[in-house]
């Protein structure tokens, strides 16, 4: 089904993208356009960009709330991009992120969500799934890193 971009979404109870900075990383010109104007339309902020360099380039400068990107990338794939983002200090490496992947991921498909995204999408994906995902990781603030949970649980099996 088909979305008509120029007509709002409501995303859970209220137009939820309305302020929401977000940090589109894909590195397709006409899909980058296309995410671009349907989340500015919501009433998102978006920088775009097309590959994982500029993206973390951009987590420094605009500091958005949330990040949406593809996997497939030019210089390095989306999985390393975020591995790298949740190294960063502070809350530059805490913001939530959300995957796009045309690609045939080899196994049980959660793979970007063990790199460090929280959600996973595989294209085409319905427009309004997405602003919806993006409203909710919004709505979510920063998110844990994975490498402390795993401390802590372990820290927890210990005390046992």
């Amino acid at each position: 089904m088909a979305w008509d971009l120029h007509d709002r979404v409501a995303v859970g109870k209220i137009a939820a993208l309305e302020g929401v900075r977000v940090l589109l990383v894909e590195d397709d010109e006409d899909t980058r356009e296309v995410l671009t104007l349907g989340l500015e339309l919501q009433g998102a902020e978006v920088r775009a960009v097309g590959s994982a360099e500029a993206a973390l380039r951009a987590v420094e400068e605009f500091s958005p709330h949330v990040i949406l990107s593809d996997i497939g990338l030019p210089d390095e794939d989306g999985l390393s991009m975020i591995r790298k983002l949740r190294r960063l200090p502070a809350a530059r490496g805490r913001i939530p992120a959300a995957a796009v992947t045309a690609f045939t991921l080899g196994d049980d498909g959660q793979e970007p969500i063990r790199a460090g995204f929280q959600r996973h999408f595989r294209k085409p994906v319905e427009t309004r799934a997405l602003f919806e995902a993006v409203a909710e990781l919004a709505r979510l603030g920063t998110v844990e890193r994975r490498a402390r949970r795993r401390h802590d649980e372990d820290a927890d099996s210990q005390a046992v």
